[in-house]
């Protein structure tokens, strides 16, 4: 039995240092977690410090598109009342070539 017991003896002796190795492996585990969540914690936090100036940049550049919009349709506006002013124009000449013409039949006409 001696023999027995001095396998138990050996294999919980291997037992045991496997035992602590895989307790000072999960300690590194765990201090490297924390190193990691205190680094991911300062980037979050510089990031929260730019959220103002990031916000400052958004309404500059919506506030830009807003204008370049604004612009964009009154030109659109006015180059539709240029084209319906040019129709206008077109339709005053043409009813007036119109009357030339009736009046030039009818004065042609009046002299035969």
């Amino acid at each position: 039995m001696s023999h027995a017991a001095k396998r138990n003896s050996r294999f919980e002796q291997e037992r045991d240092a496997l035992i602590s190795e895989i307790a000072v492996s999960m300690n590194n585990v765990l201090n490297n977690l924390n190193a990691l969540n205190r680094s991911l914690e300062g980037v979050v936090a510089v990031g929260k410090e730019f959220e103002s100036v990031s916000l400052l940049w958004n309404n500059y550049y919506d506030g830009l598109a807003r204008i370049e919009i604004q612009q964009q349709r009154a030109q659109a506006e006015a180059e539709a009342r240029a084209a319906a002013q040019e129709a206008e124009k077109a339709d005053a000449n043409a009813l007036t070539n119109d009357n030339n013409d009736n009046e030039t039949k009818t004065t042609s006409d009046a002299r035969k």
